[in-house]
């Protein structure tokens, strides 16, 4: 039953001739990049996923809150309970966003710690972990068609 996998391991499953997916894991830096590369090539990116990503509100000109207006992908963004506790104003921040630029979304915080698709991770949670690949795969192959 189990996939014994690790999103820390995963890099774009998703292909098209077209359009292509973006997934990014546990970072402060490459949460922001998912959305700057998503900025970058628009017509490239169908969707992006995040999963417990940090850094994705802050005050900065290039907050990637602010790049959602930018792009023309579609968004996943799964979010530990700790990180929600946190900064519990950002998955706020990141729909209402999302919601201006017109952009599909699902944003959900999850019952589980940062970290925990990373297998090799102490709080790594295998039922939170496959579910967030199962959404992963699901708005891949909504908004990019071919996923393998």
């Amino acid at each position: 039953m189990g996939m014994n996998w690790s999103l820390s391991e995963y890099s774009g499953i998703c292909h098209s001739p077209a359009r292509i997916g973006i997934a990014q894991v546990q970072s402060q830096s490459c949460g922001p990049f998912t959305f700057r590369t998503a900025v970058a090539r628009p017509a490239r990116v169908g969707a992006l996923a995040s999963f417990h990503g940090a850094n994705l509100v802050n005050d900065t000109a290039d907050s990637p809150h602010l790049l959602i207006a930018r792009m023309k992908a579609a968004l996943l963004i799964a979010i530990a309970q700790n990180d929600d506790a946190r900064q519990a104003d950002a998955k706020d921040i990141l729909r209402a966003a999302a919601e201006k630029a017109e952009r599909p979304m699902e944003i959900e915080v999850y019952p589980a710690q940062h970290g925990w698709c990373t297998i090799d991770a102490p709080v790594y949670d295998q039922v939170q972990a496959e579910k967030a690949w199962s959404r992963m795969l699901a708005t891949f192959e909504r908004y990019c068609g071919a996923v393998s």
